[in-house]
C-alpha cells in the first residue's frame, strides 16, 4: 500500500492534502526511519544473538535457532544496504518494516514451537512485548497494517486448532494476545497520524516561511525602484502632496457634512415609526415619504462621492477573508428601513462560513446598491432574496425581487455609463444610474463579474461572482 493510499485513509482533510506533494511526506517517513536506523539495527541483532546463544547453551532448544533466522538474515542485509547507501531511500523502509514483521513471525513460531512447554506464559509474554515495542516504530498503510497485526495470529490460531490439541490454559494464555494486537494496533495508528501532523504542520509553516522570504525580497526590489521613483519626483512632489491633501480634505468634509444630517433624519424617521405605532394613516403616509426620500438621497450623496473617489484613483482596496452572511446582514439592515416602509421582506439564504477575497467596504456598496434596488423596484409587500454559495472556486451572490423587471433592450446599457437611463421606482423614487455603475466597477476592482437576467413583470436577478 502506498503512502498516499495511507493518507487518504487516515484523514479527512482532502483538501489539504492535496495541497502537500506526497513525495514530500514520502521523504519524510524515509528520513524518520533512516534515523538511527544502524543503533536500532545493531541493537536488535544483539538481542537475537543472545536469545540465539540461550537457545543453544542454556535452554537447549536449538531447533529454535531457525525461528531466528529470518529476522537475523533481514537485519544484516538492511544493515549493510544502510551503510552502502547513503540517501534514504524508499527500500530501506520497506526493508526495516519487513525486519519488524520478521520479529513479530518469529515469536509467533516460538508460540506453535513451545506450545506444551510448562513454561508457555513465558513465549506469549515475550511475543506480547515485541508486538508492543514493533507498534512504536511501525510505519506503514492501513491496510498494511491491519494484515501485519490480523492476518499473522489468525494464521497461528488455525494452526494451533489443526495440528495441535491446546488445553484450556494454554488457549486462553494464547488468547490473552488479542487485547495487544488490539491496543498495539491502535496505538500504531494513533501514532501514525500523530506523525503525519507534525510533517504538515512543518511542511506548512516551511511552506509559509519560503513564501514570507520570497514576499520580502520582492518588496525590497519594489522598495528599491520606488526609492529610485522617488528621487526622480522630488522636484513635483511638494506641490502634488498639497494638491492631494486639499482634495482628500474637501471630499471628507462633503462626506462628514452630507451625510450627517442624513444620518440624523433617517434616525429620527426611524424612531418616529417605531414609537407612535397609533398614527392616521396620512401621518403613515408622510412618515413613510420621509423615509423614502431621506434613503434615496443618502444612496445618492453616498454613490456620487464614491463614483468621484474611483474616477480620482482614490480608493484603495484592502482585500481579506470577508464572511458574506456578516456583511449581508449588515447591508441587509441597512436597507431594511427602506423595505419596512414599502412593507418589503428580504430574505436571505446564505450559510455561515462563507468567505470570500474581497474588499469589505467596497463589497459592501455593491450589495447596499443591489438590495436597493430590488427594494426600490418592487411593489410594496413584495420579496427580495440575497443568496449566496460557492461554486467552482468562486462565490456567487445573487440577489433576486419580485419588481417590474427590466426590459431586455435596457439590460444591455445598465452598467454603461454614458447610456444608462434611470427610472423611477415603483413608488416614484427617484435616482441618478450611478448604483450600479458603481457595483460594476467595485466588483471589477474586486476581479469580480456581475450579471442581470430579467423579465419584465416577474423580477429581476443581479448576480456577482467573486474569487473566494
Amino acid at each position: 500500500m502506498t503512502e498516499n493510499s495511507s493518507i487518504k485513509s487516515d484523514f479527512a482533510e482532502n483538501s489539504l492534502n492535496k495541497a502537500i506533494p506526497d513525495q514530500s511526506y514520502k521523504k519524510y517517513i524515509h528520513d524518520i526511519t533512516a534515523s538511527h536506523l544502524s543503533i536500532k539495527i545493531l541493537l536488535a541483532l544483539i538481542i537475537l544473538g543472545y536469545f540465539v546463544f540461550c537457545d543453544l547453551f542454556i535452554l537447549d532448544h536449538p531447533y529454535s535457532l531457525y525461528t531466528r533466522l529470518l529476522p537475523i538474515s533481514i537485519g544484516l542485509i538492511l544493515l549493510v544496504y544502510h551503510f552502502r547507501t547513503k540517501e534514504n531511500r524508499p527500500a530501506k523502509t520497506k526493508l526495516y518494516n519487513v525486519f519488524l514483521l520478521s520479529g513479530t513471525l518469529m515469536m509467533y513460531a516460538k508460540t506453535l514451537m513451545h506450545i506444551d512447554d510448562p513454561d508457555y506464559a513465558g513465549y506469549v509474554t515475550g511475543l506480547i512485548v515485541v508486538l508492543f515495542l514493533v507498534s512504536l516504530d511501525l510505519r506503514v498503510g492501513l491496510r498494511n497494517a491491519l494484515f501485519f497485526y490480523f492476518i499473522p495470529p489468525l494464521v497461528t490460531a488455525l494452526l494451533v486448532w489443526t495440528f495441535f490439541d491446546p488445553g484450556l490454559d494454554q488457549a486462553t494464555t494464547l488468547a490473552n494476545v488479542l487485547p495487544m494486537l488490539l491496543i498495539g494496533f491502535v496505538a500504531n495508528r494513533i501514532q501514525h497520524n500523530f506523525r503525519y501532523s507534525i510533517f504538515r504542520s512543518n511542511y506548512l509553516l516551511n511552506r509559509e516561511k519560503h513564501r514570507t522570504e520570497r514576499l520580502l525580497n520582492q518588496t525590497r526590489e519594489k522598495n528599491q525602484q520606488l526609492n529610485q521613483a522617488n528621487k526622480e519626483l522630488s522636484a513635483s512632489e511638494t506641490a502634488l502632496k498639497k494638491a492631494v491633501e486639499m482634495k482628500d480634505k474637501m471630499f471628507s468634509v462633503i462626506a462628514h457634512d452630507l451625510r450627517s444630517p442624513f444620518n440624523a433624519l433617517l434616525g429620527f424617521s426611524s424612531l418616529l415609526d417605531e414609537t407612535n405605532p397609533a398614527r392616521s394613516p396620512e401621518e403613515k403616509k408622510i412618515t413613510s415619504l420621509i423615509q423614502q426620500t431621506s434613503h434615496t438621497l443618502y444612496n445618492l450623496t453616498d454613490n456620487l462621492l464614491n463614483w468621484a473617489r474611483s474616477q480620482t484613483n482614490e480608493i484603495y482596496l484592502h482585500p481579506e477573508q470577508i464572511d458574506i452572511k456578516e456583511l449581508a446582514n449588515e447591508t441587509a439592515e441597512v436597507v431594511g428601513m427602506q423595505a419596512r416602509a414599502k412593507g418589503i421582506t428580504i430574505h436571505q439564504e446564505i450559510e455561515s462560513g462563507l468567505m470570500a477575497w474581497v474588499d469589505r467596504e467596497t463589497l459592501a456598496v455593491v450589495v447596499r446598491n443591489i438590495l436597493s434596488n430590488a427594494v426600490k423596484y418592487s411593489k410594496r409587500g413584495g420579496t427580495v432574496h440575497i443568496s449566496a454559495a460557492e461554486e467552482s472556486e468562486q462565490v456567487v451572490i445573487k440577489v433576486s425581487d419580485t419588481g417590474t423587471g427590466i426590459a431586455r433592450e435596457i439590460q444591455d446599457k445598465l452598467f454603461n455609463l454614458n447610456r444608462n437611463p434611470s427610472h423611477p421606482g415603483t413608488e416614484q423614487e427617484t435616482g441618478t444610474g450611478l448604483g450600479l455603475i458603481l457595483c460594476r466597477t467595485f466588483v471589477e476592482m474586486n476581479k469580480g463579474t456581475i450579471a442581470v437576467s430579467s423579465e419584465e413583470g416577474k423580477g429581476s436577478t443581479f448576480t456577482v461572482t467573486l474569487p473566494a
